[in-house]
């Protein structure tokens, strides 16, 4: 079965990126990311430790030494790198997004829109968002998901 499967066969606005990714299949967005007050590497640090505290993650350095039968998840921001730099982290952090690997193939799932195949070739680009301002930008955080 392909993740693909998933766009006729779940409630595609009942999760987000973070849901599919994770396999929650529900809203997911870090609580960190709630209640950040911080400059957004701080708030990207604490994100990937919320995460791996809360879901059976292990963090990577590449993605391209793991084994394809394993699952892989990246994380990351979009942020606004024209933003002032005394700018408040709302107006610097924009969004945060996840992508799946699973069986050699990449996926991902904007918001509440239809799971999508990302090529591999685009994985450490900046990720596509639905809209047109910036897209997921950031250092990427890689985890196994066991």
């Amino acid at each position: 079965m392909s993740l693909l499967d998933l766009n006729q066969t779940t409630n595609l606005d009942s999760y987000n990126c973070g849901g599919f990714a994770l396999g929650t299949f529900d809203w997911y967005c870090p609580y960190v990311w709630r209640n950040g007050q911080y400059d957004w590497a701080q708030m990207f640090e604490e994100c990937c430790e919320e995460m791996t505290d809360n879901f059976d993650l292990t963090p990577i350095r590449d993605p391209s030494t793991v084994p394809v039968d394993k699952k892989v998840i990246g994380f990351r921001f979009a942020i606004d790198e024209d933003a002032d730099e005394d700018a408040d982290v709302d107006d610097v952090v924009i969004d945060f997004h996840f992508i799946l690997r699973e069986d050699g193939i990449w996926y991902h799932k904007p918001g509440s829109n239809r799971i999508c195949i990302l090529p591999e070739s685009e994985i450490y680009d900046p990720w596509p968002r639905p809209s047109p301002s910036y897209g997921y930008n950031t250092e990427i955080a890689w985890f196994i998901k066991d």
